[in-house]
């Protein structure tokens, strides 16, 4: 199921040079797979001290399927390790997780499945990085089924935040949570149905003793001309309703709302509006811009932050160190008379004060904009990390990486007088990874009966993470281990008596040889 990389695929790294990173640690890069058109980045968390990117690899060519990678990298953006996942028959889809779902050396992602012709389905993907396997478990037991939210739950659970439809009787659209036992791999799962009609989930959040607090956008029959209403729900442990507030009427085809629980226990709400519809003249957006709602720990409101007037989506809010809040998403906009979108990101006091908003876009006459955060992370140091994608040229969109200081400035030129719109300029390092190169590989004693040691050269001793895998003549990996020292032993009384090939994978290139046991 999985392969690496480096043996596969060549990525295009796109990286600042115009800056002296010692002057300026911030940086913008872009990341996208040799042979592929478009690549999206849509997770983003904390894991051994660097962090773990979740892309969506959409290959050039019609008869491939879309895969999801995964890259281990540092603080600047280097890739240490990369994994993919792409042994499907059908389309497979990251979908932006909620929190952090790296525990027990396992990375869980929320995919869309779809297969031309059928109706979308649910996928719970679970990537483990001792073992470098990956177990895929399909939800196909309704006609439609869509995931939205990833968590937590209490011990080895996880919790899905789910719409379903069966049929085509829309009155049977629901809200689901299902809850899944990581080691029995068994599930549970409760739908929720209220007065209101086509219920849109929005985000599920645990709270610390336990319970969850949920969010979703509904059409409310009892406001006039059967208006969507935001609405908060919280449920304990178990799966009942404890308490419900609506929130917000708002104008049909209104989005999926976020949420974030504070330390103190307020809630932050945020609603956006549905930003792809072409239904309504720009006026709609720019009257009903994007709101934060401040909520008190019973879904009272406290206060409302009004983010706009420019049309566009909220796709995320994340608490940082010091309680305050940060959001991300995108907002249109015109650059050289080409209208697109840029990436937003704005950070808010724990009471709801605008601290500083930012649009993030790269000066282009030749294509409109098209630029967007899905996700964020506070580093150690208290920059801000943010992932999503951005267009590269016509027809080709990388998964985008993009560091910035804790005020929001990219450059200390952004800094000596804050603007809200920050252009960035990147220079194109390379459009292909040179073909890795053959290393000499030490392998003793050979022939080998109890075991032989696999030995790289000095140079290569500090290169990280390396895959070493065993291929009988036919072509079967019969071994497979990751070490990160200069040599590995490997045991030789389960191989029947035969000729093996080996080869070693690193950072810096790869080894061959051959082996025979006797």
């Amino acid at each position: 199921m999985l392969k690496s990389a480096a043996i596969l695929y060549a990525l295009l790294l796109v990286s600042v040079l115009s800056i002296d990173l010692d002057a300026q640690p911030n940086f913008s890069k872009t990341y996208l797979v040799e042979g592929g058109n478009l690549s999206v980045g849509t997770n983003l968390n904390l894991v051994d001290g660097g962090y773990l990117f979740t892309l969506s690899d959409y290959p050039t060519s019609s008869q491939e399927y879309a895969r999801i990678r995964y890259l281990k990298v540092n603080t600047q953006g280097d890739i240490l390790e990369e994994y993919l996942v792409d042994d499907f028959d059908f389309n497979i889809y990251p979908v932006k997780s909620t929190g952090d779902q790296v525990f027990n050396d396992k990375v869980y992602s929320l995919v869309f499945n779809l297969r031309q012709g059928q109706p979308q389905s649910l996928g719970l993907l679970d990537l483990d990085f001792a073992t470098s396997a990956a177990t895929h478990k399909s939800y196909t037991d309704a006609s439609s089924l869509a995931g939205y939210s990833l968590i937590k739950g209490k011990e080895d659970s996880l919790i899905l935040y789910i719409d379903e439809i069966r049929g085509d009787d829309t009155s049977k659209w629901v809200n689901s949570l299902t809850f899944y036992n990581t080691e029995t791999r068994v599930d549970s799962t409760i739908s929720y149905k209220g007065v209101y009609h086509r219920p849109q989930p929005g985000e599920i959040r645990s709270l610390p003793n336990g319970d969850l607090l949920m969010a979703f956008g509904a059409i409310d029959y009892s406001l006039s001309n059967d208006r969507e209403r935001g609405f908060l729900q919280k449920i304990s442990a178990d799966g009942r309703v404890l308490w419900e507030k609506d929130i917000y009427p708002g104008l049909r085809i209104d989005f999926h709302p976020k949420l974030l629980p504070l330390p103190n226990g307020d809630i932050v709400y945020g609603w956006t509006k549905d930003s792809f519809s072409t239904s309504h003249p720009p006026a709609y957006y720019v009257r009903d811009p994007v709101a934060v709602f401040f909520l008190d720990s019973l879904g009272e409101f406290k206060s409302r932050t009004m983010l706009g007037p420019i049309f566009g989506k909220l796709h995320n809010l994340e608490l940082l160190a010091n309680g305050d809040v940060l959001g991300m998403g995108w907002k249109g906009m015109v650059l050289d008379g080409a209208a697109g979108n840029v990436g937003w990101v704005f950070r808010l006091s724990p009471t709801g004060e605008k601290i500083w908003e930012r649009l993030i876009a790269y000066p282009t006459a030749e294509v409109a904009p098209q630029l967007v955060f899905y996700d964020g992370v506070e580093t150690p140091s208290g920059d801000l990390l943010l992932a999503g994608a951005r267009d590269l040229e016509e027809g080709k969109r990388g998964s985008w990486l993009l560091k910035l200081s804790a005020d929001g400035c990219y450059d200390p030129d952004d800094c000596t007088e804050i603007k809200d719109t920050i252009f960035i300029h990147e220079d194109v390092v390379a459009t292909n990874t040179p073909e890795p190169a053959e290393i000499g590989l030490g392998i003793f004693p050979n022939p080998a009966s109890e075991s032989f040691t696999v030995r790289l050269p000095a140079a290569y001793e500090t290169s990280g993470v390396k895959t070493l895998s065993v291929f009988d003549v036919g072509g079967r990996e019969v071994y497979h281990r990751r070490f990160t020292a200069a040599e590995n032993v490997v045991p030789a009384k389960t191989l029947a008596p035969g000729v093996y090939l080996l080869m070693v994978e690193t950072s810096l290139g790869i080894a061959r040889g051959k082996i025979v046991i006797r």
